[in-house]
């Protein structure tokens, strides 16, 4: 990325292209469960710089990459690296070439969790070292929201965001409950008394912070379908894998039982703040469970898989439903049919 042959905007062209390549293959590699290609380590191409084409080419008499030099670049490489990066960075306004930055940065950590949280190997070593694991990823996914400027800044219930702002809350809430999912499970029980043992205190912990992660990023989508809207913000099977990301969580959590998960730990949580300092109720998940199936319902419109995918959440819905008496009123059938409570006349404009 730093051939001396190049001038700085081509090799700045060449950084861009990388990562993009980089970006679809770990998404396709999360979406199919198939491991990555592409080891941690297996590149030292820096971050994109978050300047404009225009102020790189007024740069290009300078070879170097400073101010976003290496040492800033790939900063979750070494798990025991700290690089404070210039405050200049969080004052800096929106635009596409600061977007791709954090967007990169938030990947490459993301990619990382499914390396480290997943693999067989982790699982060789045991459950202490996968909770290790966890941690040290919610902690880095917490300093990525810290060192957010202040115009790509979320927050879960803002009014109005733009769609660099709502492509990384998708992003990062996914990568939440990708980090948190391994704790989402059913109490232990003996068999022979009949026994229920609850979780940790740490399990807890996790599991909460991975409902709160699938109903922020169910909340980033609109209560009534706006096509436009959702077109503006990513292709439709990037929201699918994501909305289903966050669906099946909460259909975890209503499987288990219709009890709330709380937590009274004062730790801060990786989505900012003492978010640990609540819990997720079974009518909470219930609403946000509905939401996203109809919005699954219009988004498995776009081809045969996805529709698969909505089938599957769907069915798998309605058989928990039954189980535990859940109201399934506004939603459709399990064969998908039916009319829609949020999206009333909207349904079939596209």
């Amino acid at each position: 990325s730093t051939h001396q042959k190049f001038d700085r905007s081509s090799n700045e062209a060449r950084v861009r292209l990388w990562w993009s390549v980089f970006y679809l293959e770990h998404l396709l590699s999360a979406m199919t469960g198939r491991d990555s290609c592409l080891g941690s380590d297996s590149c030292s191409v820096p971050l994109p710089l978050p300047f404009d084409d225009i102020a790189i080419k007024h740069q290009n008499n300078d070879s170097s990459r400073d101010p976003i030099s290496s040492e800033y670049a790939l900063l979750w490489m070494n798990p025991g690296q700290s690089v404070d990066r210039p405050a200049w960075l969080k004052t800096m306004p929106i635009s596409e070439s600061l977007y791709l930055f954090h967007l990169v940065d938030l990947v490459f950590i993301t990619h990382q969790i499914t390396n480290q949280v997943y693999s067989a190997e982790v699982v060789h070593r045991g459950w202490t070292h996968i909770e290790g694991r966890i941690r040290l990823y919610n902690s880095r996914l917490g300093q990525w929201l810290s060192e957010l400027p202040d115009s790509l800044v979320f927050n879960r219930g803002q009014a109005s965001m733009s769609s660099s702002q709502i492509s990384l809350a998708l992003h990062f809430y996914s990568a939440c409950i990708i980090t948190n999912l391994p704790c989402l499970t059913r109490p232990r029980v003996d068999v022979t008394n009949n026994i229920h043992f609850p979780r940790s205190r740490f399990g807890n912990d996790i599991a909460l912070e991975c409902l709160r992660a699938s109903l922020s990023l169910i909340a980033v989508m609109p209560d009534r379908l706006d096509t436009d809207w959702a077109n503006s913000i990513a292709p439709s099977w990037i929201l699918l894998h994501f909305m289903i990301q966050a669906t099946i969580a909460l259909l975890l959590h209503l499987s288990i039982g219709l009890e709330s998960v709380s937590s009274v730990n004062a730790e801060a949580s990786s989505m900012g703040g003492n978010a640990l300092n609540s819990s997720v109720s079974p009518a909470i998940a219930l609403v946000a469970t509905k939401k996203a199936l109809e919005w699954l319902d219009v988004l498995g419109e776009h081809g045969e898989s996805s529709r698969k995918g909505f089938e599957f959440c769907n069915q798998c819905f309605h058989r928990i439903a039954q189980k535990q008496g859940l109201d399934i009123s506004g939603l459709p059938d399990q064969n998908g049919r039916g009319e829609s409570l949020l999206l009333g006349p909207l349904r079939g404009t596209h």
